[in-house]
């Protein structure tokens, strides 16, 4: 929903039939629940706001940018948390790879 030029507008995305991390290790993960993550866009600094599940906070110059920063952050995340031991990790750096590992679900 796009409101006057002038103003913000918002938007969710809601990662619930999309498949995410398709490329990690040749599998693909759905999130159960789904992701959510709120978007807004900044007219006056002309980038697109997101911030959502797992602390992630992100911005990009385009709508479908962000969709794909998005995919690339939470690969990063995969591989540098959920894959990791948990012996490596720091106690909140273990605790986003059990929330991870507890949500994205391999299909």
């Amino acid at each position: 929903m796009v409101t006057n030029a002038g103003e913000a507008w918002e938007k969710f995305i809601e990662m619930d039939k999309s498949n995410i991390c398709d490329s990690i290790n040749d599998k693909v993960y759905r999130a159960d629940p789904p992701l959510h993550f709120d978007v807004s866009y900044n007219k006056e600094a002309s980038f697109y706001d997101l911030r959502g599940d797992f602390g992630i906070i992100l911005c990009d110059s385009s709508r479908m940018d962000l969709e794909e920063t998005l995919k690339e952050h939470l690969k990063f995340l995969w591989k540098e948390y959920a894959e990791e031991s948990s012996n490596r990790l720091t106690s909140e750096a273990d605790d986003l790879k059990n929330e991870m590992l507890k949500r994205l679900r391999e299909i």
